[in-house]
């Protein structure tokens, strides 16, 4: 209700007593103090001499208690609520301490940075902005045990889909890996400024999550069988969904590779009249290393055919994007949403159990299925050999994290062995 024109006695009464109700707040039931222009623009009123107006009225009516100045006596905001969110209006990387923190990352790694500087900027930006905390606030309490509670209050809210974000459409990612990109932020922040954890310290551990719980994860020879028959009298060799399918295959490449692949190569024919062709991926996770170009080789003469069927075409990457596909455009987001799709369908195709990394992973996982598929085909002793073609720095990496032997293969080799001897 509009308070504007000649109020009456009794509304005169109603909206003193109003506005200092508002400009109290309620303590007890977390109800903050309503600034002068908050309670203008409640109340509806024209101008700020309103609000200005009936205060006095209330203070001559007692509503509000005042000092020995005969001012009233208004609690002030919370911290909580006078925090700001840090944005475009109020940059997070202008408070000094970030600014230190930002200055002293970036030199490091011979001055390149690190490499996850601009995901701890990332993070904590949603971490502040969330517990409303400001990086002096919570520096100058100098206590551990304080960065953690935040942290989990952090979580807590991550975990229910409260959480700041950048982008209020982004979505939830699981709550491990979360934790250890806020634990690594929070670590780096803090201990420039004095605030440390003992080495080992499981609060604040930043140790990679699920390290090699899927690298036993593959395709049996059968499966790639299944897939290729599946792939092609669905969409043909000559198709996007082929081509993401078995160039990632081949090259154990990750998306980002995968998307920005140019559709380049030189090629070879051996005396045996098969073809290779030699193309290169950008892997931005090896940047440091090769400038994160690395060498691939296309192999399979289908896989050789589908990509020369498209640069016939003058086509430029590996995929065509064709503008006519359901679910997608130029764009790469929902070219992504339209792959994942294909992807979850070969899977389900497979009998893949759908809350598998599969699934969760459409695209990482040919990685995963590339390193054995080419293990494989070297009975599981070339993993040098293999090493070189997904561009992973050490053998030691990759069979941690992509190349374990799987059971079916242990139980392969032993089954050459002799245990008659062993019977009764």
């Amino acid at each position: 209700m509009s308070a504007k024109g000649r109020a009456t006695p009794e509304k005169k009464l109603q909206n003193a007593q109003d506005i200092a109700k508002y400009l109290l707040g309620d303590p007890s039931l977390g109800i903050e103090p309503l600034s002068m222009s908050e309670i203008q623009n409640k109340m509806n009123f024209a101008e700020i001499k309103s609000v200005k107006d009936y205060k006095k009225l209330a203070i001559k009516l007692g509503f509000l208690e005042v000092d020995e100045n005969h001012k009233a006596i208004i609690p002030k905001k919370s911290y909580e609520e006078l925090f700001r969110i840090y944005g475009d209006k109020f940059p997070l990387m202008k408070d000094p301490l970030m600014v230190e923190w930002d200055q002293v990352d970036k030199t490091k790694n011979h001055r390149q940075g690190t490499k996850v500087h601009e995901e701890c900027t990332r993070t904590l930006l949603k971490f502040f902005n969330t517990v409303k905390e400001t990086p002096t606030g919570l520096i100058k309490r100098h206590d551990p045990k304080y960065v953690e509670k935040l942290k989990n209050v952090y979580l807590e809210k991550y975990q229910k889909g409260t959480s700041w974000q950048i982008m209020k459409t982004k979505k939830i990612g699981g709550l491990a890996s979360m934790e250890l990109r806020l634990n690594y932020a929070l670590a780096s922040f803090c201990s420039l400024h004095g605030i440390t954890w003992q080495r080992g310290y499981e609060g604040m551990n930043r140790r990679i999550v699920n390290h090699g719980k899927y690298s036993k994860e593959h395709l049996t020879k059968d499966e790639f069988t299944k897939c290729d028959k599946y792939l092609i009298e669905k969409y043909g060799v000559d198709s996007d969904e082929y081509r993401w399918f078995w160039v990632g295959i081949e090259t154990c490449s990750r998306y980002g590779a995968l998307f920005t692949m140019k559709l380049q190569w030189t090629e070879s024919t051996n005396s045996k009249g098969k073809t290779t062709l030699f193309m290169q991926a950008y892997e931005s996770k090896t940047s440091k290393k090769n400038d994160g170009m690395w060498d691939k080789w296309i192999k399979r003469q289908k896989t050789i055919e589908a990509l020369r069927a498209l640069k016939a075409r003058g086509g430029l990457r590996i995929y065509e994007n064709k503008s006519n596909r359901p679910l997608e455009s130029k764009a790469k987001g929902s070219f992504t949403d339209y792959m994942i799709n294909v992807m979850r369908d070969l899977y389900s195709h497979l009998g893949k159990d759908p809350e598998s990394i599969a699934f969760k992973k459409p695209t990482h996982i040919l990685r995963h299925y590339g390193c054995h598929y080419w293990l494989a085909k070297g009975n599981y002793s070339n993993h040098v050999l293999v090493g070189k073609i997904g561009g992973w720095h050490t053998i030691d990496e990759l069979i941690k994290s992509y190349g374990e032997l799987p059971p079916e293969k242990i139980n392969e080799e032993l089954d050459k062995y002799e245990y008659d001897e062993d019977q009764d």
